[in-house]
Formats: structure tokens, sequence, C-alpha cells
């Protein structure tokens, strides 16, 4: 039987779920889960990263892309 566990998101708090989902939720979005209770710096602070399937990208201003019309 899957063992439940506590994970914390970062505006949602403490939520129960299974450790196969925590360990996947804490692993490919480190900015959103965490097993421990994010401090209020780290829930305030703006993302860093943009999450892609393999990997993260540095998150880009939109300003750095402006449109001609």
């Amino acid at each position: 039987m899957p063992k439940k566990v506590i994970a914390y998101h970062v505006k949602d708090g403490p939520v129960e779920m299974y450790s196969i989902n925590v360990r996947e939720a804490v692993t490919t979005h480190p900015d959103e889960w965490s097993m421990r209770p994010f401090t209020k710096a780290q829930a305030t602070a703006p993302v860093t990263r943009m999450f892609i399937v393999g990997g993260t990208l540095p998150a880009i201003p939109t300003s750095a892309y402006p449109i001609d019309r």
C-alpha cells in the first residue's frame, strides 16, 4: 500500500499526497513544491525558471520580445 506524506506547496501550504507523487513534484517543480514549509521570502519570490519536458529554461521577460506592427 502506498504511503501518504505531507508535501508543501508554495501557495497552498501543506498537502497530503502519496510519497511517489511527492517525490515527482519536488524533483520536477522545486520552486512550487517542497518537503519543508517555504519561508515567506521563498513564497513571495518571483519564479525564476520555466519548466519544460526534460529540463528547465531561464525565465525570459516578455519585454525581451518586442512586437513590430
